[in-house]
């Protein structure tokens, strides 16, 4: 699941993962009753990633019985529900089938059963049985699993298609484990077909399923290059090369004031950098791209002046603000739209670093 954890920041990840580790530790010994675990560990996790308690609604038990217990972001085409059970409650199928029969009568795509110390993400748009709608499960003795579920389900995830993402790399990466250590399988057996083929040598799919298990366990994937070194240059140097930055990857943006921001992609750096601006200025809504009277890098809505949406956005949402920022954009157009910002508040780009890893010479354009 490595390329499934680069959906997420890393600081999202230690947060998450701290508020699970505590929330176990809390719980110890003691075996909580529903309501108990949904005040010890549910809502709390949802806290830890990034709802506010305006953002669900604790459902009263219907004539049927089958109501699921939240429904989250109530009232949005992003709704989704959660079936909360007791700590020591053991999940069950009817439980899931129950859940996700719910969910899909109510065109409600994303269902969660959990009793605190187990997660489970079901599809219920899914036509098939319960273990085919099961997307990802973890538990809260895997927190760094659990931290990318959970991340996964955040507001941010949801609104922007990230929990597809998600739960589509998720559900690949568990039946494609699953068939790779089946030495009946018809991918073994094709591969055990097609090496005959291709090698005039006859395998077994034993042979197989344990060189599989090998790469799964990267025992024999070579290890990769050494990334570039880190290279530490101001904002206002960085200005003068912008154009030099093709394929470069950004680490991170320091603030004068020492706050830091960490980033493996450019337009998130200038998306989250906008956020944190957003604390302590009013930011221009809606404001024009450089040298454009057409596109917006932020607006109102996630549209530019003329109607078309924003390829690519991003939602600051603050007490004080909310816009959204569009990212659809290079490391040239973000270095030269934060240089542009920086001089907008009145503040000097020269104050500001910026660490990043220029591109490796086999992709230089």
């Amino acid at each position: 699941m490595g390329e499934v954890m680069t959906m997420f920041r890393d600081e999202d990840r230690r947060r998450v993962m701290q508020e699970i580790k505590q929330v176990k530790a809390d719980v110890g010994d003691q075996k909580p009753n529903e309501a108990t675990t949904c005040s010890w560990v549910i809502e709390p996790l949802l806290l830890a990633a990034g709802y506010r308690r305006t953002e669900w609604v604790k459902e009263s038990t219907d004539s049927t019985g089958n109501k699921p217990d939240y429904t989250v972001l109530p009232w949005t085409e992003h709704r989704w529900l959660l079936e909360a059970k007791a700590w020591s409650h053991t999940l069950s199928e009817q439980d899931a089938n129950q859940l996700t029969s719910y969910a899909n009568t109510n065109n409600i795509r994303w269902a969660v059963l959990t009793n605190g110390k187990a997660w489970q993400l079901y599809d219920a748009s899914i036509f098939g049985t319960v273990s085919e709608r099961l997307m990802a499960q973890s538990t809260v003795d895997e927190p760094d699993a659990l931290a990318d579920l959970l991340l996964a389900l955040s507001p941010e995830s949801i609104r922007q298609g990230i929990t597809l993402r998600f739960a589509r790399r998720s559900r690949m990466d568990r039946e494609i484990k699953a068939q790779f250590a089946d030495v009946d399988s018809p991918i073994v057996l094709a591969i055990v077909e097609k090496l005959k083929e291709r090698t005039k040598i006859e395998y077994s799919p034993q042979e197989v399923v344990e060189y599989l298990h090998s790469l799964i366990i990267g025992g024999i994937i070579p290890s990769p290059p050494p990334p570039p070194p880190v290279v530490e240059e101001s904002l206002a140097q960085l200005y003068t090369h912008a154009r030099d930055l093709t394929f470069s990857k950004p680490c991170t943006l320091i603030f004068p004031d020492g706050t830091v921001i960490e980033e493996k992609i450019w337009k998130r750096i200038l998306a989250r950098a906008l956020e944190k601006w957003a604390e302590r200025y009013t930011i221009p809504v809606p404001f024009f791209l450089e040298s454009s009277r057409k596109y917006y890098l932020t607006n109102h809505e996630p549209v530019h002046s003329h109607g078309k949406a924003f390829e690519s956005t991003y939602e600051v949402r603050l007490p004080q603000q909310t816009f959204y920022v569009n990212t659809f954009a290079d490391a040239d157009r973000v270095v030269r739209e934060l240089y542009r910002l920086v001089n907008h508040f009145g503040e000097d780009p020269a104050t500001y670093v910026v660490r990043y890893r220029p591109a490796g010479r086999h992709k230089q354009p």
